[in-house]
């Protein structure tokens, strides 16, 4: 009861937020032209979960409370879910599987790099396991909202403060591609420069 609660008290927040505030998504037109895969890092999940609702992207959401309470809210936005999480050796690699299969299909995927639960800006090696085996291309995201909290977590959660006309940004950086013989440290590497790039690009905006 406590978690169907809280997806909907979440997703009023999410639709409340978006009501009030202006929404400007930056770069997409560098979106690639195959199916790719969108990362982030977990701080950003409530803005970009609103940003990029409506498209039936699918994403990994991981068998915990909180996991359950993001998948409830995000299916609730337009998005597809699949029950894992990438780096985890039991529900690892059904999920990367299915992620592999909704690629193949033409289908979006979307993976919190550091989630569920961290190191904070460190890449899980489950998205660039799934870059170097489907060799689609990775699209890194981040975002800024005027009027903000950031919470004490491990992530330090952004969360937009419900204010008329906020201003939320979000910038879709440029493609990352990982070779398919490529080593996963080294993809890794490659994937977190990018994000942290975007992110320091963000954090700037406002």
């Amino acid at each position: 009861m406590k978690v169907l609660l809280l997806v909907y008290l979440i997703t009023i927040y999410e639709r409340v937020f978006g009501w009030l505030s202006g929404v400007e998504i930056i770069g997409e037109e560098k979106l690639p032209s195959t199916p790719f895969i969108y990362a982030f890092w977990h701080r950003y999940i409530f803005l970009l979960t609103y940003s990029h609702r409506g498209r039936g992207i699918t994403v990994l959401a991981s068998t915990s409370r909180d996991g359950r309470v993001a998948a409830g809210v995000v299916k609730k936005l337009g998005f597809n879910i699949i029950s894992g999480t990438a780096s985890s050796p039991t529900t690892g690699v059904r999920a990367l599987i299915k992620l592999k299969a909704t690629l193949n299909s033409q289908g979006i995927a979307a993976i919190a790099a550091d989630g569920p639960r961290g190191p904070a800006f460190e890449v899980k090696k489950g998205l660039p396991f799934l870059a170097i085996k489907t060799g689609y291309p990775i699209v890194p995201l981040a975002a800024a909202v005027k009027k903000r909290k950031s919470l004490n977590s491990w992530d330090r959660f952004l969360l937009p403060v419900l204010f008329p006309f906020n201003k939320m940004t979000v910038l879709s950086g440029r493609p990352v591609y990982v070779g398919q013989n490529e080593n996963i440290d080294d993809a890794a590497g490659k994937i977190k420069k990018e994000l942290d790039e975007i992110s320091s690009k963000a954090d700037n905006l406002l």
